[in-house]
């Protein structure tokens, strides 16, 4: 898959396993919203491909991510943590 479909296909909002919303709103800008309601605006996505693996940085909230699936209900990616360990992320449509 290429970025300029990805950064197309992410657009709307997401929910993650702990209820944080986050809502891309281009294929570069989001907003995140906590359980809580504390919404966090102007944050960056940044893409990188390099062979074929989809790295991206989603700034504040994760570090460096590896891109596995999007589709019309899913978001998928591993986020590596500072520490070397990797997590799985599913997001959800919503």
């Amino acid at each position: 898959m290429k970025i300029e479909e990805i950064k197309s296909k992410i657009l709307g909002k997401w929910l993650y396993d702990d209820g944080k919303i986050i809502e891309f709103l281009s294929g570069e800008d989001f907003e995140v919203t906590t359980i809580n309601g504390y919404t966090t605006p102007n944050c960056k996505i940044v893409f990188a491909k390099k062979d074929d693996i989809i790295t991206f940085t989603m700034i504040p909230i994760e570090t460096v991510c590896i891109f596995k699936l999007i589709d019309a209900k899913h978001f998928i990616y591993d986020s590596l943590e500072l520490n070397g360990d990797r997590n799985e992320r599913i997001l959800s449509r919503i």
